[in-house]
């Protein structure tokens, strides 16, 4: 599958989480989603640019709308390139889950991890337990979730569907 007809088929395909999705299909559209968000980043660093003295939230609205744009086409043929290898699409939820408690995990850990006047606490040490336990649950995932993509396509009809074209 070349770069466009991947392109074509995934937005033709936006929200459909039924069938298969190539390995090419699933990489192309990435491919093309990063050069999409790395050029919305430079909008937003042209129209936006970062404040050194601003503290917290800096503004971001081009690649903001962009990811919610492409959230649903990108969630459907992850779902269906799992399908292509054999694995339920319901595995993408491994992943989510993944980050959102490795998230938690981390943003805690961090919490805890502020300074105090009395020097390193029990408590921020086992924050800091707890923050590598979010950083490596958050790399087991990925990398489990890398292997998977990228693994061959079944050779012949599975129970998702016919080879993708």
């Amino acid at each position: 599958m070349t770069f466009f007809t991947a392109i074509k088929v995934c937005f033709r395909q936006y929200a459909t989480f039924s069938g298969r999705a190539s390995r090419s299909e699933y990489w192309w559209y990435l491919l093309f989603l990063n050069l999409l968000l790395l050029a919305a980043s430079a909008l937003d660093m042209a129209f936006f640019p970062l404040d050194p003295d601003a503290q917290g939230f800096q503004p971001s609205p081009f690649t903001n709308v962009l990811s919610l744009a492409t959230l649903l086409p990108t969630l459907a043929v992850s779902w269906r390139r799992l399908h292509d290898s054999g694995r339920p699409g319901y595995y993408l939820l491994v992943l989510i889950a993944g980050a959102i408690g490795g998230g938690i995990v981390v943003g805690g850990g961090v919490l805890w991890l502020l300074p105090s006047d009395a020097g390193l606490s029990s408590q921020q040490a086992g924050a800091g337990v707890l923050l590598m336990n979010g950083v490596m649950l958050g790399l087991i995932v990925a990398a489990v979730m890398l292997w998977w993509m990228t693994r061959p396509s079944d050779t012949t009809a599975n129970r998702f569907g016919p080879v993708p074209e």
